[in-house]
């Protein structure tokens, strides 16, 4: 189960943790600035439209009680209206004042004694308008203006309510302060998460470069990127590649070894020979002897020269050197000229060798190279066949490929080695191998030159019941991407 949590973890990418990433820096940023761009200036209407609705209830109350009165310039009458003003305007701590139609402040909260006019811009656009009532909401106060109609009077009068919006700015102090203190808190604990967050994101990426770094100085460790998904596949994808390196760099110097080796057993054999030829008496030793060292020496010479001449043969058909010369050949008319030349050879060894060919086949190949490939396959089940044993080469196409088939009865080919045969100086049987002459690098060359042409060589072998090499190669050459390779 627990490893099953932590694939799990492994698989969420970078835009999985990125998203959450911005979920908490939402989560911190976005309230704030709903409450400063928005909420705040809610309360501050609410509480404004609070103050407006007790200003509007106190008026209808005085208008209300007004309209029971004929005459409120009576000094009775307009003492009451005077004193149940002054209790409306404590309640906001403000202002009321009551005019008479030419605008004369006949009653005012205030107790001004003398006779003043009151001539604000809200009571002369009610009093040219159709309106019954008027407000306006200043910078630092509410002014309401409403009409007035005492009792079967036609004359109209304004009743006005002037209320500062002082509390309203305290409290919105009040409200501001402490959300100031409040954003800046969850701004420090948004922050202070998002920087824990960010270096939890940054942390894989810091290992998985000195993880790089140390692969540089020469460090061989497998690079890590499990925190990630997509930190895992580049670090798989790298260490796939440093596989694959190391294994070219070992294989190099395999080859190098075996080049040295291979190069070094020939001249040790010419030296032992000439030491001995030179160590003997002389004129004591036969005739006949120094012609069976000299015709040693010149085997391991012709041994030698044909290990540089499959070196030199190898270099040239490297698919990343290698030049073709494509022209149109008769595939059946080439392997007849090919059997025809191995055929001595077959005749030596007592081989039957036989050409089955299904149908006249041309393609578009480089017939040089491609006869060493095929030759090397053929001569190879010559030489390791069995006495009176058979080689048989068949060769069939279809709308898209030619196939040969080189298929003997010979020794075979064990199982572990099937699949390293294609490789350089690798012999399944080294012993006989060098009695026959061989040097190692035949299919090596062979598998080189098909590959060359785009093309695929298979082995199927058991041992003691033979070996079967089938090569496929397209019929028109292929110029981008190569289709195939070797196959065991």
């Amino acid at each position: 189960m627990k490893e099953i949590k932590k694939d799990v973890r492994r698989r969420r990418g970078l835009p999985f943790r990125l998203v959450v990433f911005l979920v908490l820096l939402s989560v911190g940023v976005i309230p704030m600035v709903i409450y400063q761009f928005g909420m705040r200036q809610s309360v501050s209407d609410a509480l404004v439209n609070e103050t407006k609705e007790r200003m509007y209830s106190e008026c209808s109350n005085i208008s209300q009680f007004l309209s029971y009165i004929a005459a409120p310039e009576d000094s009775a009458v307009l003492s009451d209206v005077r004193s149940q003003m002054i209790d409306s305007a404590k309640l906001l701590d403000g202002r009321m004042l009551l005019l008479d139609p030419s605008f004369r402040a006949i009653a005012d909260t205030y107790a001004y004694d003398r006779v003043h006019y009151v001539l604000y811009q809200g009571v002369l656009s009610l009093h040219a308008s159709d309106r019954e009532s008027l407000t306006e909401v200043s910078e630092g106060n509410i002014r309401y203006f409403t009409k007035v109609y005492p009792k079967d009077s036609s004359r109209m009068y304004i009743l006005c309510f002037m209320a500062p919006l002082a509390s309203t700015k305290t409290f919105m102090g009040t409200v501001r302060q402490k959300s100031l203190l409040l954003m800046t808190i969850l701004l420090i604990v948004t922050l202070c998460v998002v920087y824990y967050w960010a270096f939890m994101l940054g942390r894989p990426v810091k290992k998985l470069k000195e993880s790089a770094i140390s692969l540089y100085d020469g460090q061989r460790e497998d690079i890590v990127g499990e925190h990630y998904k997509e930190l895992s596949e580049t670090s798989d994808m790298i260490n796939e590649l440093m596989g694959q390196l190391h294994a070219i760099d070992a294989s190099r110097k395999e080859f190098v070894s075996n080049v040295s080796h291979e190069l070094k057993t020939p001249i040790t054999s010419i030296r032992v020979l000439a030491d001995s030829l030179m160590s003997m008496p002389k004129g004591e030793a036969p005739v006949e002897l120094y012609e069976d060292f000299m015709t040693d020496i010149s085997d391991e010479l012709n041994r030698e020269a044909k290990i540089i001449d499959d070196l030199l043969t190898l270099v040239r058909t490297d698919e990343s050197m290698a030049t073709l010369n494509y022209a149109t050949v008769d595939i059946h008319a080439m392997l007849e000229g090919l059997l025809k030349r191995l055929q001595p050879l077959a005749k030596k060894k007592d081989v039957e060798l036989v050409l089955e060919s299904f149908r006249r086949v041309d393609a578009v190949v480089d017939e040089v190279k491609l006869v060493l490939a095929i030759s090397n396959l053929v001569e190879n089940a010559i030489k390791y066949n069995r006495e009176s044993g058979h080689v048989r080469v068949s060769l069939n196409a279809d709308h898209k490929y030619f196939y040969i088939k080189v298929e003997d009865s010979g020794y075979g080919i064990p199982a572990e080695s099937q699949t390293k045969i294609f490789e350089r100086f690798y012999r399944v049987d080294k012993a006989r191998s060098r009695e026959m002459g061989g040097t190692g690098l035949g299919l090596a060359i062979t598998r080189n030159i098909v590959q060359m042409h785009k093309g695929i060589i298979r082995v199927f072998s058991k041992e003691n019941e033979g070996t079967t090499f089938t090569v496929r190669i397209p019929l028109n050459y292929i110029a981008e991407t190569a289709e195939g390779g070797a196959e065991g």
